[in-house]
């Protein structure tokens, strides 16, 4: 289609991520991560947060501990404030699986909102999330906090419209029960 347009990241390499983990954490420290955690590090933008926030992440909710640590840490957030924002992330989907960042902009307090613009986390110019990653963490957080949230629409919009898939394993990693 003419105006489809598809971008990839590729992963780091091996070694580089390895030279770059083990001058943060200590020589060895990448090697004794277990494979999947090795995978995690070698996308750069996993990578850069762990190194933000000066902590390598371990265990089994890795993904979800590497932002919560960044909101509740780096950008001194609340337990409140980071689930206000997560559901203001969902709330501001569209049917369709577009965010609106206007509505986005109306449910967060302005202080916030600029502190995620400093951060990166949001664009400048209004235009949503820095990475989609960003955006699907908070809808994750909401959704394992808020079963009564799970509908096909939700999903569907969060997922498949959104042209993502991290958020369900991201929701999954924040499960207090899992049986659900």
């Amino acid at each position: 289609l003419e105006t489809f347009v598809q971008v990839v990241v590729d992963r780091l390499d091996h070694n580089k991520v390895q030279a770059i983990f083990d001058e943060e954490f200590g020589k060895g420290s990448f090697e004794r991560l277990d494979p999947r955690l090795q995978r995690i590090y070698k996308r750069p933008f996993f990578l850069d947060l762990a190194l933000k926030v000066k902590r390598k992440f371990m265990g089994k909710h890795v993904w979800s501990d590497i932002f919560e640590e960044f909101f509740l840490r780096w950008l001194k957030m609340t337990e409140d404030q980071l689930s206000a924002v997560a559901q203001a992330t969902i709330r501001a989907f569209d049917k369709d699986g577009n965010f609106q960042i206007y509505q986005f902009k109306q449910m967060v307090p302005n202080e916030i909102y600029q502190g995620l613009i400093n951060a990166e986390v949001l664009e400048e110019d209004d235009n949503g999330f820095e990475h989609h990653l960003w955006r699907d963490y908070l809808a994750a957080r909401h959704l394992a906090q808020n079963q009564n949230a799970w509908n096909d629409s939700v999903f569907d919009a969060v997922t498949t419209f959104s042209s993502s898939l991290e958020s369900l394993s991201l929701t999954v990693e924040q499960l207090k029960d899992r049986k659900s």
